[in-house]
């Protein structure tokens, strides 16, 4: 229909305004062949028509929800695995931590270790600032804010106890108040009792980290 109307305009039998029209005219002829087709359906062809829209409309949800609950479980696969990946390098790092801080530990308790606790056992060296460095290192690569500021406090309370053990061993000779009260045997004491909480609660930071990833 169209190519012929095509070919009337082409030799001057019709005009275009005329051709649109036909053109207009053939595809509502279209549609109401295509909309009588489906009022002449049976009671059966309608059924079998429903069951197959039905069908393709089922088809597409189990597409759509294959689709979506597959990427879902995609994202939580990855999220576990860098959960896990995570979680293997904080234990890693911090058991290195632990061990570095529990040297610190022996070497506070055994420093001039108080009196009445039995027979003194000989220290490990303190940490150097390369060990400190290279523990805080691992800290600001595989662990939190959380754990370097306690493993940082650990480590000034730590400086502090040191430079009170200088002070009694400096005083040892110079004064007959070394034991009174406020004196520096006292302060050595206390600065140790700072230095071991603060590096129990380094320790705690850490195991409580772990814990909840």
């Amino acid at each position: 229909m169209r190519d012929g109307n095509a070919a009337l305009v082409e030799h001057g039998f019709i005009s275009e305004q005329q051709q649109q029209a036909g053109t207009k005219t053939w595809h509502d002829s279209e549609k109401a062949m295509a909309f009588g087709l489906v009022l002449g359906l049976t009671g059966d062809q309608w059924i079998a028509l429903t069951g197959i829209l039905a069908g393709a409309a089922g088809a597409i949800g189990g597409l759509l929800f294959s689709y979506f609950n597959g990427r879902a479980e995609r994202i939580e696969a990855r999220t576990l695995a860098r959960h896990s990946r995570l979680h293997t390098q904080r234990l890693d790092a911090y058991a290195q931590l632990a061990a570095f801080l529990e040297r610190e530990r022996l070497f506070v308790e055994r420093t001039e270790p108080e009196i009445g606790l039995g027979e003194p056992q000989p220290p490990p060296e303190p940490l150097d600032e390369e060990e400190w460095l290279s523990m805080q290192g691992r800290v600001a690569v595989a662990g939190s804010d959380a754990v370097s500021d306690a493993v940082g406090e650990a480590h000034r309370c730590a400086h502090v106890f040191a430079a009170a053990v200088w002070h009694y061993n400096a005083m040892r000779d110079r004064t007959q108040n070394l034991y009174a009260p406020g004196g520096p045997r006292e302060k050595m004491d206390d600065a140790r009792r700072v230095a071991l909480d603060a590096i129990d609660a380094a320790e705690r930071v850490m195991r409580d980290e772990l814990a909840d990833l």
